[in-house]
């Protein structure tokens, strides 16, 4: 869905980063499509994983828990070999961008 439709993105700082931590090239298959020859690939991206946004479902407050999540999030990315540029655009570039428009 998200590499068909350009104005959708995906968050995965939930409880899915909790359950793939011991494999978190496990994104590579699901953003498979980084330099694919396709009608359907984006030619406006460096890397398919930048159809993810940041997004956090901590409760109550938690600061602690946030931080969990961006640091795996990190992990996450770290593992995919993502370059810091992308993921800056994960974490706010993106967002940014639609929201000025």
């Amino acid at each position: 869905m998200a590499r068909w439709n350009p104005n959708v993105y995906f968050d995965v700082s939930g409880s899915t980063l909790i359950k793939k931590q011991s494999d978190y090239k496990f994104f590579e298959s699901i953003f498979w499509w980084t330099a694919a020859v396709s009608p359907h690939t984006p030619k406006s991206t460096e890397t398919a994983f930048e159809k993810l946004v940041f997004g956090s479902d901590v409760f109550d407050g938690d600061l602690d828990e946030f931080d969990r999540a961006v640091e795996r999030y990190h992990h996450m990315l770290d593992a995919c070999g993502l370059a810091a540029e992308s993921q800056a655009k994960i974490f706010s570039g993106t967002l940014w961008r639609i929201l000025n428009q």
